[in-house]
């Protein structure tokens, strides 16, 4: 990947979610990895934003509505990140996005969802009145993040457990402790090619209009890798 990859942003979304009785205690995890190209080409230093999405579904739900819940924060978040990007480069955000010479973004989406990725690429119909408005909603935001930029890819995939333990062990984290939070770490390679994260910044969403952030600054960095910088997402 690096530098040498046609795309401006690289992301990978791991999505899951569970459900202690099923229907019962619920909670979904998605974990996102935005790897910035464009980035590498003035700074001879790449940077990927990693994020740790764990959200609380409830006291009284089932395994799907959690599944579902993990690839909504996902695609949320990976949304976010691409407009974002584009507001904070003036010159992409005012370039017609055909004339460019590198596609935007990469998104790959992944879960062991047999279930929710058939239904998202129309090979399985989605009539359960629990899930429905949640693949609808998945459907919308997938469709808003194609139209972000018409040259850049966005495919699902079907993947075993253990390919998607990092999202499985948010979705149980979001259960053992009842409540929704973000964590996310920003990693730069370095001159010798070292790998130092950067920053780390828990979000905390207490259902009340939140969310509140708490940075933490220069975890295991190199004095000149830029550590105090905000994130870019």
């Amino acid at each position: 990947e690096g530098s040498k990859s046609k795309f401006e942003l690289q992301i990978k979304i791991h999505f899951d979610g569970g459900s202690r009785g099923n229907p019962g205690v619920a909670g979904a995890g998605a974990q996102i990895v935005v790897v910035d190209n464009c980035n590498t080409e003035s700074t001879a230093r790449a940077t990927t934003t990693i994020y740790s999405v764990r959200k609380f579904c409830g006291n009284r739900e089932t395994n799907n509505v959690a599944e579902y819940n993990g690839l909504v924060a996902g695609l949320e978040r990976a949304k976010s990140c691409i407009e974002r990007y584009q507001c904070s480069n003036k010159q992409l955000a005012s370039s017609v996005s055909q004339s460019r010479k590198k596609p935007l973004f990469q998104l790959r989406i992944y879960g062991d969802s047999k279930l929710i990725i058939q239904q998202l690429k129309g090979v399985w119909k989605c009539n359960h009145p629990s899930m429905k408005p949640l693949f609808l909603q998945c459907q919308k935001l997938i469709g808003e993040i194609k139209n972000l930029d018409v040259n850049s890819e966005l495919w699902l995939e079907h993947v075993y457990r253990e390919q998607n333990k990092a999202a499985d062990a948010l979705a149980n984290e979001a259960m053992d402790q009842r409540r929704s939070w973000t964590t996310s770490t920003l990693i730069v390679d370095g001159p010798s090619g070292k790998k130092s994260a950067a920053a780390v910044v828990e979000t905390i969403d207490n259902g009340n209009g939140g969310p509140f952030e708490k940075e933490v600054i220069d975890v295991d960095a190199d004095d000149d890798n830029g550590s105090s910088s905000p994130l870019s997402c």
